[in-house]
């Protein structure tokens, strides 16, 4: 029986990377022909209402950064590294020189953003991971300035869903301040019936998406990269299913299922490049409600990964699932109870634990110059 569990366990290691590697054979040939990753409609500036200007009196951009990435020295050398490049794309793109503002571990970026705001910027850019990337976008949704995104860290998945050239960090840096505009949904997520919405970019979920994400390591990730996420996902693989009621959009009645996870997508792909959701678009105003079981262990968790390589090649998954569920309907609203409280994750951000989620999407909330 042991033996049979690691072999299992190599198999799904296996898939993974084979997934990864045929993923980013993908990711490389859309780069070099130009492949557009948001469909053209979500491509507009000035919006028809005219609700954004791009040439305001003073071309000052602001700009956001987490010192701890700053630090991590992925991209920049230094601090006096970082804003030396910054400053020259920027005044090479006819801006004035930026302002810099550090987030800290209490201040994450919403109140950085509502100063830049204050002070008349004119493009914000973020330079941070996803966890500062959606704190400036929920604080910017519906000013009439728009924001950018130097991607630093592990994860950068909005960054990657919009399909911006993250492994160039010159190429990345220059779209910041030439790049096409872009309206993006914001997704808004209240827990346990608290106050307060937290915003996200890519998905919030809980379940085992939860787990996953709590369990892993910083200093793993920093030292293996995306890694870092299988493995903890392997820990996981083992959880019980929740017991859920699930209501989706205007439906009267909630509807009571299990599952592994439950994702609301803004966006579609993962950590690594897996494109769990390859119709998932971040500008066509629709939530993406995942469902996710499994009823035979590391065999169903196989089944899934298999379909997500399928889907990984553009085509549609003809593969039968016979020991596992992926359900995916759209709605701008959606609420879900379960058992006991799960895990719960905000665009990679484990949040704690919560029994009662509502979620709701606000079409062409920001507008991004990427």
């Amino acid at each position: 029986m042991t033996t049979s569990i690691i072999a299992l366990v190599i198999a799904v290691l296996a898939l993974v990377i084979a997934s990864m590697t045929l993923t980013l054979t993908l990711k490389v040939h859309g780069r070099l022909t130009m492949r557009p990753i948001l469909s053209q409609g979500s491509s507009s500036f000035p919006p028809p209402d005219g609700q954004y200007v791009d040439t305001p009196p003073h071309r000052v951009p602001w700009v956001i950064y987490n010192p701890i990435k700053i630090a991590d020295k992925t991209a920049y050398k230094d601090f006096d590294d970082f804003c030396s490049q910054v400053s020259k794309a920027a005044l090479n793109a006819g801006y004035e020189t930026p302002r810099f503002i550090a987030t800290t571990e209490e201040e994450t970026g919403s109140s950085q953003c509502k100063q830049a705001l204050e002070n008349n910027a004119s493009l914000i850019v973020c330079a941070g991971g996803d966890g500062t990337v959606r704190k400036v976008a929920g604080q910017i949704c519906h000013h009439k300035v728009p924001m950018s995104i130097i991607p630093l860290g592990t994860g950068n998945l909005l960054a990657r869903n919009l399909g911006l050239p993250v492994d160039y960090p010159e190429q990345t840096l220059e779209l910041c301040f030439t790049g096409t505009f872009r309206s993006i949904d914001l997704g808004l997520l209240r827990i346990d019936g608290s106050d307060m919405e937290e915003p996200f970019m890519v998905m919030s979920g809980l379940g085992f998406d939860g787990d996953l994400m709590a369990q892993t390591s910083s200093n793993l990730k920093d030292s293996i990269g995306h890694f870092a996420y299988f493995l903890a996902g392997i820990r996981s693989l083992h959880r019980p299913s929740m017991v859920a009621a699930l209501r989706v959009g205007d439906a009267e009645r909630e509807k009571n299922l299990r599952a592994r996870t439950l994702l609301f997508a803004n966006c579609g792909e993962l950590t690594g490049g897996l494109p769990l959701l390859p119709n998932a678009d971040p500008a066509d105003g629709w939530l993406d409600v995942t469902r996710i079981d499994v009823k035979a262990g590391l065999l169903g968790w196989t089944e899934v990964a298999l379909n997500v390589i399928y889907r990984s090649t553009g085509l549609r998954s003809r593969l039968p699932m016979l020991s596992s569920t992926l359900t995916v309907t759209r709605a701008r609203t959606a609420e879900v109870t379960v058992d006991r409280p799960r895990r719960v994750q905000i665009d990679g951000d484990p949040v704690g634990e919560a029994q009662h989620l509502s979620v709701r999407i606000i079409p062409s909330a920001v507008t991004f110059r990427c």
